[in-house]
């Protein structure tokens, strides 16, 4: 994730968070995480 766009850390955190749901979900539906 890039600092450049979030200044805030809250919303680096969720951020980081929600990708890494995103990613779960794909790999449960057997789509690409990418």
């Amino acid at each position: 994730m890039n600092k450049e766009f979030n200044k805030s850390e809250s919303l680096l955190k969720h951020a980081y968070c929600v990708e890494g749901v995103m990613r779960y979900i794909a790999r449960k539906i057997g789509e690409n995480e990418e």
